[in-house]
């Protein structure tokens, strides 16, 4: 398990307004038909291959989180997001997330991923 993975001790998982705990994690080849549920719902028509290279990154290169929580006793996909970790990129190049959760999750997902890449730089 890495530390890009989990929130460490210290630091607090934030809870969204229906008090469910939002969590980050790297995006895992599971996660596919979320991400095409979540951008269909978004209305955000995406390619197969635009798909795929989200879940199969080179995780040296680049930083794919998922924010997620859990719904009826399963975890759910909330939204993506994608940060370059070469080069001198310091912003997210994507976010990705459910239109029912907004910008909230966006944002924290947003700081997930600038602060993972920063603590990897």
């Amino acid at each position: 398990m890495s530390a890009l993975d989990h929130h460490t001790a210290a630091e607090h998982a934030p809870t969204l307004a229906d008090g469910k705990r939002l969590t980050m994690r790297r995006v895992r080849l599971r996660d596919l038909d979320a991400l095409r549920s979540i951008a269909a719902r978004a209305g955000i028509v995406c390619e197969e291959f635009e798909l795929a290279r989200l879940v199969r990154s080179d995780p040296g290169e680049r930083l794919v989180l998922c924010a997620t929580a859990l719904r009826d006793g399963t975890e759910a996909v909330l939204g993506v997001g994608v940060i370059e970790l070469s080069g001198s990129a310091t912003m997210p190049s994507l976010i990705l997330v459910d239109p029912t959760c907004g910008r909230p999750v966006a944002v924290l997902l947003a700081e997930a991923l600038i602060d993972r890449a920063r603590a990897v730089a």
